[in-house]
């Protein structure tokens, strides 16, 4: 299983300690790894990774990857697979969340910050404009 689960990183393109950290797992996961499983950290790989087929992963059998159409929308790399497949929920991932909310805070700060810039900008176009008036 070991094996199975290092080749679908490579897919990934990932390394083993981001996809520990991805699922919620301890750093050497991946290399402790035997042949079975929790199915608690099962469900944690398989919430993260839903295009993951769980049949493969436990018993070798069947495609890596699941048909697109019995995907869940969740993570960039199904998120990008799926987005014209997409009907109801989206679900992502907690850190993709947390990330998202980064983001929208620091767009939030470039905004107020862009928005002083322009207060301070018409003030100084008030005060030119006052000062040609006086001439």
């Amino acid at each position: 299983m070991k094996d199975r689960l290092i080749i679908f990183l490579e897919y990934l393109g990932i390394g083993q300690n981001k996809f520990a950290q991805n699922v919620g797992l301890s750093a050497g996961y991946v290399n402790n790894l035997g042949e079975n499983i929790s199915s608690r950290s099962l469900n944690k790989i398989l919430n993260v990774y839903p295009q993951l087929n769980e049949k493969w992963l436990l018993t070798g059998k069947g495609e890596m990857i699941k048909p697109i159409n019995t995907q869940k929308a969740k993570g960039n790399n199904s998120i990008n697979s799926n987005i014209n497949n997409i009907e109801g929920n989206v679900t992502i991932s907690h850190n993709d969340f947390s990330n998202l909310l980064e983001l929208q805070k620091g767009y939030q700060e470039a905004q107020k910050e862009l928005n002083e810039r322009l207060k301070t900008s018409q003030k100084q176009i008030d005060t030119l404009l006052e000062i040609l008036k006086n001439k």
